[in-house]
C-alpha cells in the first residue's frame, strides 16, 4: 500500500497525520484484512487485488479522519427505500421488520440503525405508510369499503385505527370517508371530474 496514496487522499484536509490504533477495534480488523489480502494475492487477479487495496486505503483514510459513520445521503436513500417497500406491500405482504429487511437485502439491525439515524423508527414508518394507504382507500369514490376492512387491510385493529387516524388527520375515519364522499358527490353535481389516482 503506497504511502503516497494515503498522503494524496489526506492532503486536502489539512489535518495532522496521526497513526491509527491498529491493536483494537477497527484497526485490528484492518490489520487482519491487510495480512489476509497479502496472503491471498497469488489467488487474485491484479484487478481484484488492486480493488481490495483501494478499499483498504479508503477505510484507512476514514479511520485517520475519524469519519466512520454512514453518509447521510445513503441513510436518506435507505429510509426512502423502506418507505416505498412498505407502501407497495401494505395489505399484500409480510411487513414485519425481519421480512422487510430481508427483502431489501439488509439485516434488521442495519435497517433499524439507518432509520434511527434519519430520525425515525421502523414502527413509525410502517404506521405512517399504513395511515396513508388507509386515507387513500377511504378517499376512493363510490367504494363501499367498511372502516373495519380498511383497518384490517392496513394492519390495524378498528379501535386503534380510529385513534391513530384521528390523531394524524384530525377526524375519525368514518367522518373522513363521509366528507370525501360528499365532496365527490358535490363535484359530480357541479360537473367537475374527480382526478384518477396515480
Amino acid at each position: 500500500m503506497p504511502r503516497t496514496d494515503v498522503d494524496n487522499r489526506l492532503s486536502s484536509t489539512g489535518l495532522p497525520r496521526t497513526a491509527p490504533d491498529m491493536e483494537s477495534g477497527l484497526g485490528r480488523i484492518m490489520q487482519s484484512l491487510i495480512r489476509e489480502t497479502h496472503a491471498e494475492q497469488s489467488n487474485l487477479t491484479d484487478w481484484e487485488f488492486n480493488a481490495v487495496c483501494d478499499r483498504i486505503i479508503e477505510l484507512l483514510c476514514m479511520m485517520l479522519l475519524g469519519d466512520m459513520g454512514p453518509q447521510q445521503s445513503h441513510l436518506t436513500e435507505t429510509a426512502a427505500a423502506v418507505r416505498q417497500y412498505v407502501r407497495e406491500h401494505i395489505g399484500v405482504g409480510d411487513l414485519h421488520l425481519p421480512a422487510v429487511a430481508s427483502a431489501l437485502g439488509w439485516s434488521p439491525r442495519q435497517l433499524r440503525f439507518a432509520l434511527q439515524q434519519t430520525g425515525t423508527t421502523y414502527r413509525q414508518v410502517r404506521q405512517d405508510e399504513a395511515l396513508r394507504a388507509a386515507r387513500d382507500l377511504l378517499s376512493q369514490p363510490g367504494k363501499t369499503t367498511t372502516i373495519g376492512e380498511v383497518a384490517a387491510r392496513c394492519g390495524f385493529t378498528q379501535t386503534w385505527f380510529s385513534q391513530v387516524f384521528k390523531a394524524r388527520y384530525g377526524e375519525t375515519p368514518r367522518d373522513f370517508q363521509k366528507r370525501r364522499s360528499r365532496e365527490f358527490t358535490d363535484r359530480l353535481a357541479s360537473g367537475i371530474e374527480e382526478p384518477h389516482p396515480a
